[in-house]
Parts: C-alpha cells; sequence; structure tokens
C-alpha cells in the first residue's frame, strides 16, 4: 500500500533541499489511492481556526483536514503548539503529519498513532510493518469518521459497519503481545469484571460480530 508513497518521499528526502511542502503532492496521491472518489485540496480557504494543510473531501461533503510538518518534526512538540491548539479545538477529525508519523484526532482527543518507519537525512529508510499496518487502520478510519450526519439508516449503518472493523483491526494490533498500556489494562479490567476466559481474540470477535450485525442492516 505504502510503497509508491515511501519511494516518491525518500527520493526527495535523498535531494537534500525537500522541505515539507515538497512532500504534500506525494501525501494527497497516497490519500486519493484509498479511495478514488475524494477531493484533497492543498493550501484550501483559510477558516476560522487558521489554515490547515489539506482539507478532504467527498461528494462536496467535508471528511477531515491533514496538518503536515516536514519530515522529522517531533508531532508531540507540534500538538502542544498554539496553532494545533486551535485545530484541535475547533477541527472535529484531524491528522497531524510528518509524513511517516500519523497522529489521528476525532474531537481534539488522540484516537491512534502509527509511524511507517524511520528515514534519515541520507534517505536510508528502515521500515516498521506493525507501525504500517496502525496507519492504514488510521487513514481508513478517518475517512468514515466523518463529523457530517449520514443522509439515511442504511448510510449510517455502513459507517458504523466499517468503524467497527476498523476497531477490531486495532485491538488486533495493539494488544498483539502487549504487556503494558491503556486498552491492555482495560481488557485485563474487563477479565477481571465481566468475562474471567475473555480473550484477545474474543475480544476482536465481538467487534467484528458488531460490524456484521450493521451490514445486514
Amino acid at each position: 500500500m505504502f510503497d509508491s508513497y515511501l519511494s516518491e518521499l525518500i527520493t526527495a528526502v535523498k535531494q537534500g533541499n525537500a522541505t515539507e511542502h515538497t512532500h504534500r503532492a506525494t501525501l494527497q496521491k497516497l490519500l486519493q489511492s484509498l479511495d478514488n472518489g475524494l477531493t484533497v485540496t492543498n493550501e484550501p480557504k483559510r477558516i476560522d481556526c487558521g489554515a490547515p494543510d489539506l482539507l478532504i473531501q467527498k461528494d462536496y461533503q467535508e471528511i477531515g483536514h491533514l496538518e503536515a510538518k516536514d519530515v522529522g518534526k517531533s508531532l508531540k512538540r507540534e500538538e502542544k503548539s498554539q496553532q494545533m491548539k486551535r485545530y484541535l479545538a475547533a477541527l472535529g477529525n484531524l491528522i497531524l503529519t510528518d509524513y511517516l508519523d500519523f497522529r489521528w484526532y476525532v474531537d481534539g482527543r488522540l484516537q491512534a498513532e502509527g509511524r511507517l518507519g524511520k528515514l534519515n537525512t541520507k534517505g536510508e529508510f528502515k521500515a516498521d510493518e506493525e507501525g504500517q499496518k496502525q496507519v492504514e487502520t488510521i487513514l481508513k478510519g478517518f475517512l468514515v469518521a466523518r463529523v457530517t450526519q449520514a443522509k439515511n439508516p442504511r448510510d449510517l449503518a455502513k459507517r458504523m459497519a466499517n468503524l467497527a472493523q476498523l476497531i477490531r483491526e486495532a485491538i488486533a494490533t495493539k494488544l498483539k503481545n502487549a504487556k503494558s498500556g491503556v486498552l491492555f489494562d482495560q481488557y485485563k479490567s474487563f477479565q477481571q469484571v465481566l468475562m474471567r476466559d475473555l480473550s484477545t481474540k474474543s475480544l476482536k470477535n465481538m467487534a467484528a460480530s458488531l460490524s456484521n450485525k450493521y451490514k445486514n442492516l
């Protein structure tokens, strides 16, 4: 999924004169490869909270925004900037990225993060396979987590089924070999209070079952 995207990104970094603007077209192509019905606008019209880098739309409806920083920028530090504080307060569906690291926010809260790999200034890249799965889940989740209301019950059911499937994938990735963390602690709490024999597989299947129910509506 990311081969072409990473190839273009690495080539640009190797040239030694790339900026955060250099890679936006590459990011646009990646997003449109997920859904060719998307409209991805670079530097859209300024809005009340500022001017996020990319606006994502489908069928003239807003899906969300992306704010891109230069490769290697600390996104945790950027998250605390006044610019991002404005965006997080005003934008319901937002991704902050340095083109390798992706952080997804819904209603101002961090939902998930993932990293495609590590890239140094010489253009030497080390892939992160688990991180790439996480980024794929993030991008798909971002595209279905529209702030706008569904037009009818069938649209709503389809959207909720997609979200349930993404939850299943996220659980599988996050709990794989996990020994700590918020989700792991919640899983252990479920075991202790609700179902002592609850396995990670059962938890994933519960999410999958929910997805199938919505698909059959």
